[in-house]
């Protein structure tokens, strides 16, 4: 007969609210739906991660979407300029919700080499960026640790989806 039984140690309690977070949050990190915008070296680069040698599918990076209303993150791989940021915009506010967004290479982060006139450089005031994978272009693997950062930031309720003077 144990006199010291303490039904906290034996049985897990929790909210409905938190569990259902929680759910919801490993499914919304389970299978990533991605559209890539851009052109370039770096956009390539993610292509390749679809093939038989790296083969993110098994980490639930599923194929690559061409419609905002199918994906969740928004992969941006090359300069955003003036022109292209219209579009880019269009394209960010009818994805649906929850909504990333990975800026790859360094010219989506800072415009690249040969910056100019035509490049817009405050468009990150406009669009939040979750993560960034600096590189020209970066590597396979880089790219899939910042796909595998994105997963546990999601997963926890780290990353943050909106501007903050929204």
């Amino acid at each position: 007969m144990r006199s010291n039984f303490i039904l906290e140690n034996h049985v897990l309690t929790t909210k409905a609210s938190k569990f259902t977070e929680r759910l919801k949050r490993w499914s919304q990190s389970g299978i990533i739906w991605p559209l890539v915008f851009g052109s370039g070296f770096s956009e390539i680069e993610f292509k390749n991660l679809y093939g038989a040698r790296y083969n993110v599918e098994k980490i639930g990076f599923e194929g690559i979407r061409y419609s905002p209303a199918q994906a969740d993150l928004l992969v941006i791989t090359g300069p955003v300029t003036h022109k292209s940021f219209v579009i880019l915009n269009n394209i960010y506010k009818n994805m649906c919700e929850p909504k990333w967004v990975v800026a790859l290479g360094s010219e989506a982060i800072s415009g690249g080499l040969f910056q100019n006139y035509s490049h817009k450089s405050d468009w990150k005031d406009h669009i939040p960026v979750d993560i960034q994978i600096p590189g020209d272009p970066p590597t396979p693997e880089s790219i899939l640790e910042g796909i595998k950062l994105l997963k546990t930031r999601i997963e926890s309720g780290v990353v943050k989806n909106s501007l903050e003077s929204e």
